[in-house]
């Protein structure tokens, strides 16, 4: 019913397909296909119960642009673990829009008492695969961090940036990386 209701293209049929109570991966792929601010709102809303229906969340949101971007990173930066973290990664590693937000939830997560070493050591991957020099800071930060697998993950992304200011960044260094 859901893919049936997109197809037609009746962007007033959006509340029906989130709310109908069968296949949710259907009701993702549905408004995947109708996008738009208000299928955001509805796939935000989708409370994934298996980490497809999340991966499905992840791509849904990356196709219908620009709106979805914030809530894709949000979508990684509550992941619980690295299967759900696995999909909103990949997504994310071709959008170059997303690497000031990125960059803003390390330093967000830095600030918290018990930083999730999780979501830094994805939020550096993703950062290494755009490849945006703008995010070398924070990047930077997180050479100091205590966790190996942080540093080493940012180590690897400053150096697949490759600029002079990620080369500068990884000479200054105080903790071993790699």
């Amino acid at each position: 019913l859901s893919i049936a209701l997109a197809r037609l293209g009746h962007r007033d049929s959006i509340p029906v397909i989130a709310n109908y109570g069968g296949d949710k991966l259907a009701a993702v792929s549905a408004l995947s296909m109708l996008g738009g601010p208000e299928a955001v709102d509805e796939l935000i809303e989708i409370q994934p119960d298996s980490d497809f229906v999340r991966d499905d969340v992840a791509l849904a949101l990356r196709h219908i642009g620009k709106d979805g971007i914030r809530p894709l990173v949000d979508l990684l930066m509550t992941a619980q673990n690295p299967s759900q973290a696995m999909g909103p990664t990949l997504v994310l590693m071709n959008v170059p829009e997303a690497a000031p937000l990125l960059a803003a939830s390390i330093y967000e997560q830095l600030g918290k008492d018990e930083p999730s070493v999780l979501l830094l050591t994805q939020a550096a991957l993703v950062l290494g695969y755009i490849g945006n020099d703008g995010q070398v800071p924070a990047l930077s930060k997180l050479l100091d961090f205590p966790e190996f697998e942080v540093r080493d993950q940012a180590a690897w992304s400053l150096e697949r940036i490759g600029t002079e200011m990620a080369n500068e960044a990884l000479t200054a260094s105080q903790h071993p990386v790699s």
